[in-house]
């Protein structure tokens, strides 16, 4: 049901609503989910914010994670 990264929903159509409408939601609420669902996917699909991080990216966040939890264990010691 879940289309991955750069793939769209467009297909996925029927089977999101046939997937709702079996879970309990009724099918007009269904249809306006999936309706908005493709709305924020078509903005967004050009978005560079929204594309992974690259491993240099990657690499930065965990290096600086851990030193920020190295400080604070530091200040917490001290």
């Amino acid at each position: 049901m879940s289309a991955g990264p750069g793939e769209s929903h467009a297909g996925c159509g029927t089977d999101f609503i046939a997937a709702m409408t079996g879970a309990g939601v009724e099918r007009p609420v269904a249809e306006e989910l999936e309706r908005r669902i493709r709305i924020v996917e078509e903005d967004e699909a050009g978005d560079e914010a929204r594309q992974p991080l690259s491993g240099r990216e990657l690499g930065v966040y965990v290096l600086v994670t851990v030193v920020i939890c190295g400080l604070s264990a530091l200040a917490v010691i001290l």
